[in-house]
């Protein structure tokens, strides 16, 4: 009743596939890199896990006519109440502005749509899924609503081009990874009313600074990380190309990959 997630993922040369009246869930990146020009929804299909086209750089049409729980409007795919947005295509305008409606956007719903340079979120939406604007090459900026309580795992890695991002009052959950490889990001600023997350001396942590999420491009010299830090984030100090010495202390349980990565300077 389900074809699961990443299912015909990397099928590069399947050109055409039928999906059965008895499929009632399709997986996030189910169908990631097939060549089909366009694809049939049957009726029976009743969620998404996610975005299933990732990569499906050939697809121009998706044919929702018989399913009556879903809609694809100027090439976006959402659910008939419009509160979710699971796809948008690839060659949608570089400017995006979610219906008022929208209350969650799906796993993956826009990775790598590279036209993109800017979005605006509505504050109707209450998550932002992982992955979500995850690979969009081009992606100046973007409006987070202090309605966004949940930001998921990876939802803005490699966005190369975003400069600077707001994390409104609202949000509690910040998933892992989120800003890793994003090279130009110079600056993010926290609400004065976030009691979650915190930004000192231009170091992104959780509430309790257990968690080093994120350092600014800017930072220059020497850095000493707080004695409460336990983990520190991919990419953490990517590229952070004017630090020359970093002090870690004894307790840090965790350093993920390529947190220090590409730091040319550092001793």
């Amino acid at each position: 009743t389900s074809i699961g997630k990443e299912a015909f993922a990397h099928c590069i040369d399947l050109e055409s596939i039928a999906i059965p009246n008895s499929v009632e869930a399709i997986g996030s990146e189910a169908f990631n890199e097939c060549s089909f020009l366009s694809i049939k929804i049957p009726a029976s299909v009743v969620s998404f896990g996610g975005n299933p086209f990732i990569g499906c750089w050939k697809l121009k049409e998706i044919d929702i006519s018989e399913n009556p729980n879903f809609l694809f409007v100027d090439g976006v795919l959402m659910d008939r109440e419009m509160t979710q947005i699971v796809y948008e295509e690839f060659r949608k305008s570089i400017d995006y502005s979610s219906p008022s409606t929208v209350t969650t956007i799906c796993g993956s719903a826009f990775k790598e749509c590279r036209h993109l340079t800017s979005v605006v979120i509505p504050d109707s939406v209450r998550e932002i899924g992982d992955k979500a604007f995850c690979d969009c090459k081009n992606l100046k900026w973007i409006t987070i609503p202090d309605s966004v309580r949940v930001i998921g795992d990876h939802a803005f890695e490699s966005c190369w081009s975003l400069v600077s991002i707001a994390i409104p009052r609202a949000v509690e959950v910040l998933g892992t990874d989120v800003f890793a490889d994003c090279q130009s990001l110079r600056k993010i600023t926290v609400d004065e009313d976030c009691i979650n997350y915190r930004i000192v001396d231009e170091v992104l942590f959780d509430k309790d600074m257990t968690r080093l999420i994120w350092c600014s491009s800017k930072k220059s010299g020497s850095y000493e990380i707080p004695n409460t830090v336990k983990t520190i984030d991919t990419c953490a100090f990517n590229v952070r190309k004017e630090l020359t010495s970093i002090t870690i202390p004894d307790f840090i349980t965790e350093v993920t990959a390529r947190a220090f990565h590409n730091c040319y300077m550092l001793r």
